[in-house]
């Protein structure tokens, strides 16, 4: 009974330390990575201002952002579970601001490729980088969902594991009391 009752608890622990691994701490990774590149486009936007002969490379940098973007967007979709109405809350919100800071670098960009430099810098300063200042938050508040998730986690199992370790304690000694009483009756 105490090696059944071991077995089962361990492969629940087991099982709590793998989704904090494979999972909470994966899309934690990925959620990085998506406000990283959400400041990396940004900076694509603003150094196409700062260097003119540039810009198509900066057009193709963002369009690789965009796809790696969406991509990540996918994975920590996928990853994160249908009980968890704020990360599902947060993924919203990431996809707004991000849909809305997308549209506006775009219209910037495209304003600068028609050599309209003076509208593209007043897009860009009065509304394309307070977008992308949203997107960078929501972003990093996906990041710090996931960090919490994480701690939830690891705070479970190692509930899970103060349980086990004292139902365990307590069942040996009972087994070990039993024992000595039988060999001592008979």
């Amino acid at each position: 009974m105490l090696i059944t009752v071991a077995i089962m608890n361990m492969g629940a622990l087991h099982e709590d330390l793998v989704r904090i691994v494979l999972v909470n701490n994966k899309r934690q990774t990925i959620a990085t990575g998506m406000a990283t590149i959400v400041r990396e486009e940004a900076i694509a936007v603003r150094n196409c201002f700062l260097q003119g002969e540039r810009t198509e490379e900066m057009i193709k940098r963002i369009n690789d952002y965009n796809a790696k973007f969406d991509e990540a967007f996918t994975q920590v979709e996928q990853m994160t579970s249908g009980d968890d109405a704020k990360g599902r809350e947060l993924l919203v919100l990431v996809k707004e601001s991000w849909t809305a800071s997308r549209a506006l670098n775009e219209r910037t960009l495209a304003l600068l490729t028609a050599g309209r430099q003076r509208e593209a810098f007043a897009v860009y300063e009065k509304e394309s980088r307070a977008a992308v200042r949203h997107a960078i938050q929501a972003a990093e508040d996906l990041v710090k969902h996931q960090q919490a998730q994480s701690e939830m986690r690891y705070n479970d199992a190692t509930r899970h594991y103060r349980d086990t370790r004292l139902f365990m304690i307590s069942l040996g000694i009972a087994t070990f009391l039993l024992v000595s009483i039988i060999a001592i009756r008979f």
